[in-house]
């Protein structure tokens, strides 16, 4: 059998970036400042958009992203995790970085650790930043939007000086590094707060508030808070998009293919960053519509089928299942339900915001960290659920599927490690 040399050169090179993954998470700036040292300070070279949040980062990227390249500029794209491919965390106009570019960003950037010896224990997410950057700069993008890794005050990506900043919202997450109160973590994700550089959030705790506003204040930075710049109006949705009018400065009516309410606060950070781009940037009304209609995001409040009903969803932690269960009063069947967890989530809150919705817990794991599903589905066992266990997610989606026939409902949810590969599966045998 013949065997793509490119193919084997990518994951050579894969597997060294990954083999980072042995120096953990490491907060702190001083390794990713230097490295990009390397590069000629390659963030500077591009203008920015910096998204932080517990929930809803990655879909407000995406969205504002989709806009931004729908109204004819060449956008950057950092995200993170991937969903099938490593590529899919760099793109540039919509696109993953092709896996020439990819190889050769890898070695540049492995050979400065080489030969760096302050670099030698350079983290897997410091060393994609860098790439993602110098890549943005090379081919000298209009504007880039970045998503915050993990926080905000001490992640690799926090070394750009945006345009503007975003914090989606602010929940319990990554505690044991982040902190364990909210306003703990809100001081972290107020970390990426820039001189002069406004800073747009649908938060709505007033104690946070009034700590982003103090932040804001000794920055020199305006803060703007949705809920008094935009009223946003349901106005209708199925099963693949749902659509509602604002009110405000900025006034319309707009359609998203991302269900769930949350996401219309998202859509509006997304519109409040367009009336302050308006002044750098050109974006008419028609692109916004167009953008925001095209978005692409996987993974997130997903349905897959609506007979048999079935549903995937990346959510992870208190605030995100929250809204799933929010949504699941909505479906018209609940019988089975796929979860795998990370090993350091919350499964105890998770397991008793669905374990009372569905009649069968089928549980598995993920490919990165998982909690073992043994354990998972002891937790399950204890909140009086019938479960089975099975480990491999593609056989597990199969006996789900098997399971609801075709009048059921199954929702797949839990670890973005996991539900790759469900998703996989699914779209080969219903699309």
């Amino acid at each position: 059998m013949l065997v793509n040399s490119h193919n084997r050169t990518l994951n050579d090179e894969l597997d060294y970036m990954y083999s980072l993954e042995r120096f953990g998470i490491k907060p702190g700036l001083t390794r990713i400042k230097r490295l990009l040292s390397h590069f000629n300070s390659p963030q500077n070279s591009f203008p920015s958009i910096h998204i932080t949040g517990t929930n809803g980062k990655g879909s407000t990227a995406a969205m504002l992203e989709s806009v931004l390249r729908a109204a004819g500029l060449k956008t950057g794209l950092y995200t993170s995790p991937h969903l099938y491919n490593f590529s899919e965390r760099i793109k540039i106009s919509g696109q993953p970085i092709a896996t020439a570019n990819l190889v050769r960003y890898i070695k540049q950037v492995k050979q400065t650790l080489t030969t760096d010896y302050l670099l030698r224990t350079t983290t897997f997410f410091e060393f994609t930043t860098a790439i993602a950057f110098k890549y943005f700069a090379d081919q000298q993008v209009d504007l880039a939007i970045i998503e915050v890794g993990m926080g905000g005050r001490l992640d690799a990506t926090n070394v750009i000086h945006p345009l503007l900043s975003i914090i989606t919202n602010i929940d319990h997450d990554h505690t044991n590094i982040l902190g364990s109160t909210r306003m703990a973590i809100a001081k972290e994700k107020a970390g990426i707060i820039k001189q002069g550089a406004p800073l747009l959030t649908a938060e709505k705790d007033k104690r946070i508030l009034s700590s982003l506003q103090k932040t804001c204040r000794s920055k020199k930075s305006a803060l703007i808070r949705l809920n008094r710049k935009l009223q946003i109006t349901p106005v209708r949705s199925d099963w693949h998009k749902q659509s509602f009018t604002v009110q405000g400065i900025i006034n319309g009516n707009f359609t998203i293919p991302l269900l769930g309410h949350h996401q219309l606060d998202n859509a509006g950070l997304v519109l409040l960053a367009v009336n302050k781009l308006s002044r750098h940037y050109k974006i008419p009304m028609s692109a916004i519509k167009t953008g925001l209609a095209a978005t692409r995001w996987e993974g997130r409040l997903e349905v897959i089928s609506s007979r048999p009903f079935i549903l995937v969803d990346g959510a992870h932690n208190p605030k995100s299942v929250e809204a799933l269960a929010n949504f699941l009063t909505q479906i018209p069947r609940r019988d089975v339900l796929i979860i795998g967890l990370k090993k350091d989530k919350d499964a105890a809150y998770i397991i008793r915001l669905l374990a009372p919705l569905f009649s069968h817990i089928i549980v598995t794991e993920g490919e990165y960290q998982p909690m073992p599903a043994d354990k998972l589905a002891r937790l399950f066992i204890r909140a009086g659920k019938e479960v089975t266990v099975i480990k491999d997610v593609r056989q597990a989606t199969k006996t789900g599927l098997k399971k609801i026939n075709k009048t059921g409902g199954l929702v797949i949810t839990g670890s973005l490690y996991m539900i790759p590969a469900a998703l996989k599966y699914l779209k080969r045998n219903f699309q």
